[in-house]
């Protein structure tokens, strides 16, 4: 992915690694989705072939670059010996199956169907591995496991040391107990590790336990398994801790937040009265809020919590509530409701040009919130055109839809960030480039992870002799993917597994458990941060106001800009209190 041949082309220059590594990307990308769809039946028939044209692609793709390889490790012009190294078995997986299910090749029609499904899974995971080489993320785990290895062995020595013990214990206790359903899985040591290790995750699928059990499997929820879930906790937290540590720290925001907001802001119109407007629309977090716009935006508030709870209250069927009082009253706040939205996004409209973020109101309408205006109000005015002739076919298709475009409305909470700002923070966090690039690898680690362990678990049950239900769940990988995403969770709602499967479910567990927490984590110190930069911009306007406080006349607005950010505090004319913040 990295290449110092550049390309200059009518559009700009193209780093050609880099134009590799996404071609790469894409193409794994479209032969997964391919092999996760190949079960389902009634696919368009373009859809099916562009999919096979992009399994096609990648097959030569990944045969060009073995083969590039080879010949680059036979002129030793290689930095590392290439079959030396797990990545020659990975590049052969990637396509050598491939080789042995082609049907012009007669192989795959006389295979069993176990061995196809097996060489089916291990090409897409293949596949799936070869992207390590631009996201680099699996080789963390490597270097932490190095750098921490005395710490996971005690760890993981003393997490064995409890399963074990806390697995005596149970079978102890529920050998002989009266209940069938529960005894079962207490039958022997071994038997009772399946649970207790579940049981020490945090987990508790069964509740008729005898007295004995039931002290024990409390004991273990508040002592083990703390204790249990160490060496599991210490290396996502490693994953975590290390795609921050190593991220440089980038301006980039600042600096397009500064563009963004500086010359368009300079640029923008000056029209007192959308000026006014966009005073009241901004409610209480206006630097200085009128009590016509507090009051605005609790009418708002309100009507969207009330707009919510109609829709709600709409999807339970009631033949007899449209003759009935509550029917009328339900109709009378709709169409208040409606109104009032009407009229915030008439005056949304009328002040784009004037709002920061937006400044047209072409913007406004193609933003998400513009989106979501035309959607939730839209539908209710559109039904009453059915009879002419140029709406006339939208308004059949509102009227016809009209209960599944109602429960658009409930995404009236989310405009709400207009006076809470709480998808703009959010927003501001996935702009930054480095949580971008630690999103990046994380997900392509937790996705990795979740499409192999669908991949072991679909052809560990699939061909369950005992339990038809299990063959049915487990049929397929796409089918598999779901039950696999909640035990990765932690949640077991399913426990009868075969042998082979809770064997895949063991390495899930001290494995591959919490790499998928791993993206929300980095979100959430994302938000933290970002939360932790506005009070340090905030700390530091009022320290330069203080400072400028005696040493300026009073009535004169003193400015700092912190991480290109600006913010005013204006002294008041008697010169003893701070009246405004901007």
């Amino acid at each position: 992915g990295k290449s110092d041949c550049v390309w200059e082309s009518s559009l700009g220059p193209v780093d050609l690694g880099e134009a590799y590594a996404l071609l790469m990307k894409v193409l794994v990308t479209g032969s997964v989705l391919r092999f996760l769809m190949a079960p389902l039946e009634g696919l368009p028939g373009s859809v099916e072939f562009f999919l096979r044209l992009v399994d096609c692609t990648t097959f030569f793709m990944c045969f060009g670059e073995f083969v590039i390889r080879a010949a680059l490790e036979r002129r030793g012009l290689l930095r590392k010996p290439y079959f030396a190294t797990a990545w020659s078995l990975i590049d052969l997986a990637a396509f050598v199956p491939a080789v042995f299910l082609a049907r012009s090749f007669g192989v795959s029609s006389n295979a069993p169907r176990w061995l196809v499904d097996a060489l089916g899974s291990i090409m897409i995971v293949g596949r799936a591995l070869k992207l390590e080489r631009f996201y680099h993320g699996f080789r963390i785990f490597r270097r932490l496991a190095d750098e921490n290895s005395d710490v996971f062995f005690a760890t993981g020595l003393l997490a064995l040391f409890l399963w074990l013990v806390c697995s005596v214990l149970m079978y102890l206790c529920e050998r002989e107990n009266p209940n069938e359903e529960t005894r079962k899985y207490y039958t022997s040591v071994p038997a009772s590790m399946w649970l207790t290790m579940l049981n020490l995750t945090g987990e508790c699928p069964l509740c008729d336990y005898t007295l004995g059990g039931r002290w024990i499997i409390g004991l273990m929820g508040v002592v083990a398994v703390g204790f249990f879930t160490i060496p599991f906790g210490l290396m996502s937290n490693g994953f975590e801790s290390y795609l921050e540590d190593h991220e440089d720290n980038d301006d980039d925001d600042d600096e397009e937040e500064q563009d963004e907001v500086g010359p368009l802001a300079a640029a923008a119109p000056t029209d007192p009265t959308k000026l006014l407007c966009l005073r009241l629309l901004q409610g209480s977090s206006a630097n200085t809020p009128s009590p016509a716009a507090v009051f605005f935006e609790r009418v708002a508030v309100t009507a969207s919590v009330l707009s919510v709870g109609q829709t709600l209250h709409r999807s339970v069927r009631s033949p007899s509530l449209a003759d009935s009082t509550l029917g009328r009253t339900d109709a009378v706040m709709e169409w208040a409701t409606v109104l009032f939205f009407t009229l915030e996004f008439l005056l949304r409209f009328y002040t784009a040009p004037v709002t920061p973020g937006y400044w047209s109101r072409r913007r406004y309408l193609l933003s998400a919130a513009g989106i979501v205006d035309l959607l939730t109000i839209g539908p209710f005015y559109l039904v009453g055109f059915k009879k002419t002739a140029l709406l006339g076919g939208v308004a059949e298709f509102c009227d016809r839809h009209d209960e599944e475009l109602r429960l658009l409305r409930v995404l009236r909470l989310g405009l709400l960030d207009h006076y809470v700002p709480s998808v703009r923070l959010l927003r501001q966090v996935f702009r930054r480039p480095c949580i971008q690039r630690q999103l990046a690898v994380a997900s392509y680690v937790g996705v990795t992870t979740w499409l192999t362990a669908s991949c072991l678990l679909s052809l560990a049950e699939r061909w369950d002799p005992d339990d038809d239900e299990q063959r049915d769940r487990f049929a397929s990988v796409l089918a598999a993917a779901p039950f696999v995403l909640v035990h990765l969770t932690g949640d077991y709602p399913l426990i009868d597994y075969t042998l082979v499967a809770k064997l895949v479910h063991f390495c899930m567990i001290v494995l591959m458990s919490g790499f998928v927490a791993v993206p929300a984590g980095i979100v959430a110190n994302g938000l933290q941060k970002e939360l932790d930069d506005a009070k340090d911009i905030e700390a530091g306007v009022i320290v330069r106001v203080l400072e400028d406080f005696f040493s300026s006349t009073s009535g004169r607005a003193v400015e700092l800009k912190k991480g290109q950010r600006g913010k005013v505090w204006w002294i008041n004319d008697a010169g003893d209190a701070l009246i405004d913040f901007e």
